[in-house]
């Protein structure tokens, strides 16, 4: 009984290419803020690196959001 009902509404919610890339990118960002919390912790090195990477997916993921919204005809605020 669960299954089917996870199959009805998996068919329903297939989500567009671009809100795939929404989310991975989310977890990109996720890791990346997870790797400069490390780096800072141990005083390692190469922050200024993951920063500068965190910056670029930031903007990766402003795009993605973008277009998903015009492929969903999602209401913007």
């Amino acid at each position: 009984m669960l299954l089917a009902e996870l199959s009805v509404r998996a068919a329903v919610l297939t989500p567009v290419a671009a809100e795939l890339e929404v989310e991975r990118c989310q977890l990109e960002l996720a890791r990346v803020g997870r790797a400069i919390a490390a780096a800072r912790g141990a005083g390692r090195g190469g922050v200024t690196a993951l920063q500068r990477e965190r910056e670029v997916l930031k903007q990766e993921l402003e795009r993605w959001l973008a277009q998903a919204l015009q492929e969903t005809d999602a209401p913007r605020d």
